[in-house]
C-alpha cells in the first residue's frame, strides 16, 4: 500500500492559451471532445485505453499556443521540465515523468548532449528521435505515462511522448496562413511566428501536404561583461586601468543587449498514396534549423548581473539542425493489419561555450605555466572557450502486425531494429596561448606549418567521441477478453544490444609526458565494446465498473541500455594524469518496475471526463550523467536503487453549454532507497533518503474556457489558465557543489479570440503577471576551496567572484503580449 508522507495537496494553476476557437467542447452539441489515438497500435479513444494516457488535439495546441515541448510540459499533468531556454533545451529533453530523474537539473554547466537516453522517450510520428520541434500542423500529441518498452523504443522508463502530424488529405485542396506577433518585456524587438500550410490532392488516391514557416524570438537577456580579442587572439586590456602588457590589467569590457535571440525555419513535406482500398503508403521529410545567439541565463549574485543580465565573458551561439526521412506502409490483411516504418534521421549542432568558469575553478588550471597565464591572469583575463561540434544519426526499421476483429483475443506483435551513431569533437582553447608561451610541446605540435590533425590553434584540450548503439528486439502484447467488461493483457520484449565507444583525449601541452602511447599530441586513446541481452514484461487488466467508468491495474517493466564511457581508465591506461578510476569505464542498464492502479471514464451525464492513478516505481541501478572527479569527463555511472510514488488526477467538466473547466494535479515523492559511492572515495555519492533532483512534490494546473456565438455566427472565446510547480532540488544532496533549491512558482496566461468560418484573431498574454522564475542557481560549482588546499596547500585562494556560467541561473521568458491571426482557404 502506498503511503504519502509529504505535505498535503497544493492547489494551483496551469498555463497557456492562444489562437483559434475552442476545440475542447462544442457549443451546439454540449459534449466533450473525444480524441482517438494509436498508442496501443490500433485506433482507440483515450477513455478506452486501460492505463494513464493523455492526448492533446491539434486544435487545442493551437488555441493554447503550444509550439514546443517546454510549453507542452506546462500544460500536461505530471510532466515536468526545468525551462532552460531554447538553446539548452535543444541539447536534451530534460523531461521528467513520474519522478524518474537523477541528474542535476538546470545548472547550466553542460553544452554537449547528454550521453544517457532520456527517461522519457519522444517520437516524431513513429520515428524515435529527440529534437525540440516547432509544433505546427499537428493532429495530436499523445502522452503515455509509465514504462512503454513492450511497444516502444529502448529509452522509455518514465513515459513516452508522440508527436503525430496531420496526414495528406486526398479529398480536398486546403490551406492556411497564420502569423503571431508578440512583445516581450525587456526586449527591444518583436517576436514573430509565421507559417503556411498547403494540402494538394494530385488525384483521388495521391496527395501532398506541406507546411513551412519562420520563427524569430527576440532576446531579453543583456550580457554586460563581454571581452574582445585582438589580432593575436588575446583579450584586449583596459589601458585606462593599467598597462596592456601587465597580467594585473583587467580586460576592456563591453555589453550586448538582447543577447539570447533565437531564429528558426522549418518545413515538412508528406506524400500519401492510397495504393488500393486496403493499402496506403506515405513518404515524409521533416527539416528544422535553429540558431541561438546565447543562453537564457542571468547572474543575479554579481554586481554587473541582475534579473535580466549575466556576466559571462563570451557570447555562446549555437546552431542546430534536424532532418528526418520516413517511409510508412500499411495494409489490411483482413484478419490483421500489417504496418511498417523505415526511417533515417540526422541531428547536428555547433556551438561555442564560455569555459572560463570551468578552468577558473578547476585545480589543474592553477598548474598551467605562469608565463603571463598564471592565476592572476586567469582571474582577470577570461580567455577560455570551448568549441563543440556534434552529430547524431539513426536508422530504424519497425514491422507490426495488429489483429482486427471482435474476437476474444487481440494481439500486436512486431520486430524492431535501431542503429544510432553519435560523434562529437570538443576543442577547449586558451585564446592566444600558443603565440606567446613556450610550452613543453609547442615547437613539435603547434608549428603553424605542420600541425597534426585534429588539433587546432590554441587547443589546450581536445576530446573526440564516436559511439555506436544497435538494438534488435521482438515485442508484443496479447489481450484476452474474459467477458464484455473484463480483459487481461500480457506484454513482452526480448532484445539484444551492442554498444561501441571510442574516446580520444588530447593534452597537447603535456605532449608525450601525458600520452600513455608516447604521442607528441598528448593523445590518450580509449575504446571499448559491450553486448547486452535481456527481456521485460508487462501485465495489465481492466474492468468496466459501469458502461462509462473503468478500473485498471498495470505492472510493467522499463529499461535503458548500458554501455561504456570510452575515456581512459586506470584498468587499461597506467597514467593517473589522464585516466579515471576503473569503476567509471562501463555502466549497466537500469530497470524500472511500475505498479499502477487507476480509474477513468465519464460522470454526471457524461459532462465530466476524468482519470486518476496511483503509482509506485522501483528503480534499480539508477543511471546518472556526471562529470568525472579527476578531469571532468562527461560520463554515466550507476547508483543503487530509488523509489517514486505518487498520484495523478485529471478532469474536464462542462459547467454549462459555454463554460468548460479543466484541472490537473500530480503528487510525486521520489528519493534514493539505498546509499551509493561509485568509486569508494566519495567523489560521487548519494545517501538513502535523498530526494531525486528536478522533481517537484506538487504540480497542478487549471484552465477555464468560455465560448459563445456573437454577431453573424462568429465565435468569441476567452481562456484563463495557469500552472503551479513546487520547489525543486537541483542536485541529489547538499554536498553536491551545484546544489540549490529552485523556488515554487505559478505562471498564468489568458487569451481572447474572435473567429469566423475561415479567419480568426486572438489577443494573448503569456506570463500574465510577469513572474520571474529562476532555475538551477549554481553559485558553488567548480572545485571548492578545501579541495584546492588539499591539492596545492593554502597558498592559493578562490577569488571573490568567478567568470563563466557557474554563477548563472536559468530564467523564464517575461510577460509577452501579442496578436495571432490566421486565414484558412
Amino acid at each position: 500500500m502506498i503511503v504519502f508522507r509529504k505535505r498535503a495537496l497544493t492547489l494551483a494553476v496551469a498555463m497557456m492559451a492562444s489562437q483559434l476557437p475552442l476545440a475542447g467542447f462544442a457549443l451546439d452539441g454540449f459534449e466533450l471532445e473525444e480524441i482517438v489515438v494509436t498508442a496501443t497500435r490500433r485506433a482507440q479513444s483515450t477513455e478506452e485505453i486501460p492505463y494513464n494516457i493523455s492526448a492533446v488535439s491539434g486544435d487545442s495546441l493551437v488555441q493554447k499556443g503550444i509550439t514546443d515541448f517546454a510549453k507542452l510540459a506546462r500544460n500536461t499533468t505530471g510532466l515536468v521540465l526545468v525551462d532552460s531556454g531554447g538553446r539548452d533545451n535543444s541539447q536534451g529533453s530534460g523531461l521528467i515523468m513520474r519522478g524518474l530523474n537523477a541528474d542535476a537539473s538546470g545548472n547550466g554547466t553542460g553544452d554537449g548532449q547528454a550521453i544517457a537516453p532520456a527517461t522519457v522517450s519522444t517520437y516524431v510520428d513513429d520515428v524515435p528521435v529527440f529534437y525540440n520541434l516547432h509544433l505546427k500542423d499537428i493532429e495530436r500529441v499523445e502522452i503515455l505515462r509509465g514504462p512503454q518498452g513492450t511497444l516502444y523504443g529502448s529509452g522509455s522508463l518514465g513515459g513516452t511522448i508522440r508527436y503525430m502530424h496531420n496526414k495528406p488529405n486526398t479529398e480536398a485542396f486546403e490551406g492556411e496562413i497564420a502569423s503571431r506577433l508578440g512583445q516581450t518585456e525587456g526586449s527591444s524587438g518583436i517576436n514573430t511566428d509565421t507559417h503556411v500550410m498547403l494540402n494538394m490532392p494530385l488525384s483521388d488516391s495521391v496527395a501532398i501536404r506541406t507546411v513551412f514557416g519562420y520563427v524569430e524570438n527576440q532576446g531579453f537577456i543583456d550580457q554586460n561583461s563581454l571581452v574582445s580579442f585582438d589580432e593575436t587572439r588575446n583579450v584586449i586590456a583596459d589601458t585606462s586601468v593599467g598597462p596592456a602588457d601587465s597580467a594585473d590589467t583587467p580586460p576592456l569590457y563591453h555589453g550586448k543587449k538582447d543577447a539570447n535571440s533565437h531564429q528558426a525555419n522549418h518545413i515538412r513535406i508528406s506524400a500519401l498514396w492510397d495504393i488500393s482500398d486496403d493499402t496506403t503508403t506515405q513518404l515524409s521529410y521533416h527539416h528544422q534549423r535553429d540558431s541561438y545567439d546565447g543562453r537564457q541565463v542571468i547572474t543575479p549574485a554579481h554586481p554587473a548581473g541582475g534579473d535580466d543580465a549575466n556576466t559571462q565573458a563570451l557570447l555562446e551561439p549555437m546552431d542546430t539542425e534536424l532532418n528526418v526521412y520516413s517511409w510508412d506502409l500499411e495494409t489490411d490483411l483482413g484478419f490483421a493489419t500489417l504496418s511498417s516504418t523505415v526511417s533515417y534521421y540526422d541531428s547536428d549542432s555547433q556551438s561555442i561555450g564560455d569555459a572560463n568558469g570551468i578552468y577558473h575553478n578547476a585545480a589543474f588550471s592553477y598548474m598551467l605555466p605562469s608565463d603571463g597565464y598564471g592565476i592572476n591572469t586567469i582571474t582577470k583575463r577570461p580567455q577560455f572557450l570551448a568549441d563543440y561540434d556534434e552529430q547524431n544519426t539513426g536508422k530504424t526499421i519497425e514491422i507490426r502486425l495488429a489483429s482486427n476483429g471482435e474476437g476474444q483475443f487481440d494481439y500486436v506483435v512486431g520486430a524492431f531494429y535501431l542503429e544510432q551513431n553519435y560523434q562529437a569533437i570538443q576543442h577547449d582553447k586558451l585564446m592566444g596561448y600558443w603565440d606567446i608561451v613556450d610550452g613543453i610541446n609547442k615547437t613539435q605540435v603547434f608549428n603553424a606549418e605542420n600541425r597534426p590533425a585534429p588539433l587546432e590553434t590554441d587547443d589546450i584540450y581536445l576530446q573526440d567521441i564516436d559511439n555506436t548503439f544497435k538494438d534488435t528486439a521482438l515485442f508484443g502484447e496479447v489481450t484476452y477478453h474474459i467477458s464484455d467488461v473484463w480483459q487481461i493483457t500480457g506484454g513482452f520484449r526480448v532484445f539484444e544490444q551492442t554498444f561501441e565507444a571510442s574516446n580520444d583525449i588530447y593534452f597537447p601541452e603535456g605532449g608525450e609526458f601525458l600520452s600513455p602511447i608516447g604521442d607528441i599530441r598528448g593523445l590518450a586513446p580509449s575504446s571499448s565494446e559491450e553486448d547486452f541481452s535481456d527481456h521485460i514484461f508487462k501485465i495489465n487488466t481492466s474492468y468496466d465498473i459501469t458502461p462509462n467508468v473503468m478500473a485498471y491495474f498495470t505492472w510493467a517493466e522499463g529499461f535503458r541500455h548500458g554501455g561504456v564511457n570510452g575515456f581512459p581508465t586506470l584498468d587499461i591506461v597506467d597514467s593517473f594524469a589522464v585516466a579515471e578510476p576503473a569503476e567509471y569505464r562501463t555502466y549497466d542498464s537500469d530497470m524500472a518496475t511500475n505498479w499502477e492502479v487507476g480509474l477513468k471514464g465519464r460522470l454526471f451525464d457524461e459532462r465530466m471526463r476524468f482519470s486518476t492513478a496511483l503509482f509506485l516505481i522501483e528503480w534499480e541501478d539508477v543511471q546518472q550523467n556526471i562529470a568525472t572527479p579527476t578531469l571532468a569527463y562527461p560520463a554515466i555511472v550507476n547508483g543503487e536503487t530509488a523509489e517514486s510514488m505518487g498520484l495523478e488526477i485529471e478532469a474536464t467538466y462542462l459547467l454549462t453549454e459555454n463554460l468548460e473547466v479543466t484541472v490537473g494535479y500530480a503528487y510525486t515523492q521520489a528519493e534514493l532507497t539505498e546509499s551509493f559511492d561509485v568509486d569508494g572515495d566519495g567523489s560521487f555519492e548519494g545517501v538513502d533518503g535523498d530526494e531525486l533532483p528536478g522533481v517537484p512534490t506538487n504540480t497542478a494546473n487549471i484552465s477555464i474556457n468560455y465560448a459563445t456565438e456573437v454577431f453573424n455566427g462568429m465565435e468569441l472565446t476567452a481562456s484563463l489558465s495557469g500552472a503551479y510547480v513546487d520547489e525543486i532540488r537541483n542536485a541529489i544532496n547538499e554536498d553536491d557543489q551545484s546544489f540549490s533549491i529552485d523556488p515554487s512558482h505559478s505562471l498564468w496566461d489568458m487569451t481572447v479570440s474572435l473567429a469566423a468560418e475561415n479567419w480568426g484573431v486572438t489577443l494573448f498574454a503569456e506570463n500574465l503577471f510577469d513572474e520571474h522564475v529562476t532555475y538551477g542557481t549554481a553559485g558553488r560549482a567548480g572545485l571548492g576551496k578545501t579541495v584546492l588546499e588539499d591539492w596545492l596547500g593554502d597558498t592559493h585562494t578562490r577569488p571573490s567572484w568567478q567568470h563563466g556560467r557557474e554563477l548563472t541561473s536559468y530564467v523564464n521568458r517575461p510577460r509577452t503580449i501579442g496578436l495571432d491571426v490566421f486565414y484558412n482557404f
